[in-house]
């Protein structure tokens, strides 16, 4: 049987622990921001141990992030991963001509990310070995075709045999996520001061939902209220009556206080049945969209 090697850009948002349990490699995604009038590019470091991030200048975690753009009232933009990137990566990986890389990737939809992933299969050597699987999805949405896959890899499947369930149990992902405000939005240009001001008064917390058919983000249900009530709401929404696949749904955050993780994880429990949650924390990239106190809910259907 062939070695098989997973991969994936860092916004698949699995922590530390869940990367090294399912043995991804890891290709880190960046982020700009204008500090002191100068335009600075920082690598995500947040899915690597604590003991093992770089300390240089470049590097950044998403609460390093969000405690700037809070200080300094800014908004970063993000940056696909490139073509040299991936060969970089995959080249090694692929260079004995028996292993199969599986890389999973951010949709298409949303980032150049995937593109050029497949373009460079086609510049490596042996690229025939590397698999590349558009998520239509993104954050721990990567994540959950990523544990599949793992566990398939355990099984015994063939390289084959995992991308072909994966293509198929993709379409089944359900990834949103609900803002406690929608002022992230408005800074990053993605709603009007019209709609913001709306929103606030009428005390609306915007959710986020990703259309797998589609692979884009679009607005989901308005809830109204205080946060705690809305999160509640939240969940029942997305799980009661839902036929999920109860192996695994993560809890995703950008930087939550940890009563608003605790409410929703409790929550969930009460309403639903899953063998395993996972709490994990956004990278730079996904938190960079919609600021501090963003939670979403992201598992498979059946």
């Amino acid at each position: 049987m062939s070695k098989i090697i997973l991969v994936a850009d860092s916004t698949c948002d699995l922590g530390p622990e869940l990367i090294k349990e399912y043995d991804v490699r890891v290709i880190p995604m960046h982020i700009n921001m204008e500090l002191d009038g100068e335009m600075k590019s920082f690598t995500d470091v947040g899915w690597m141990p604590e003991s093992e991030r770089p300390t240089d200048d470049g590097y950044m975690t998403s609460e390093q992030m969000l405690q700037i753009c809070e200080q300094k009232d800014i908004v970063p933009t993000t940056a696909a991963l490139n073509l040299g990137e991936f060969v970089d990566a995959f080249t090694p990986l692929v260079a004995d001509g028996e292993t199969h890389v599986i890389c999973v990737t951010i949709s298409s939809a949303l980032s150049v990310t995937h593109a050029a992933a497949v373009m460079a299969k086609a510049e490596v050597a042996n690229g025939q070995n590397i698999h590349v699987i558009d998520s239509r999805t993104l954050s721990a949405g990567s994540g959950l075709l990523l544990r599949k896959a793992h566990v398939m890899r355990e099984a015994g499947k063939s390289a084959e045999e995992i991308v072909t369930e994966l293509e198929k149990i993709k379409m089944g992902s359900k990834v949103s996520f609900i803002l406690e405000t929608a002022e992230w939005l408005h800074k990053g240009g993605r709603i009007s001061g019209f709609k913001l001001a709306m929103a606030n008064m009428l005390n609306i917390k915007p959710c986020i939902e990703v259309d797998t058919a589609t692979g884009k983000m679009g607005p989901g249900k308005k809830y109204k209220g205080q946060f705690g009530r809305a999160l509640t709401e939240y969940v029942e929404a997305k799980l009661v009556g839902t036929n999920y696949d109860d192996d695994c749904l993560f809890i995703t955050h950008a930087g939550a206080d940890q009563e608003v993780i605790d409410l929703v994880k409790a929550k969930v429990q009460e309403v639903a049945k899953f063998k395993k949650i996972h709490v994990t924390r956004a990278g730079m990239t996904i938190s960079c969209h919609c600021g501090r106190n963003t939670l979403g809910l992201l598992f498979l259907t059946k």
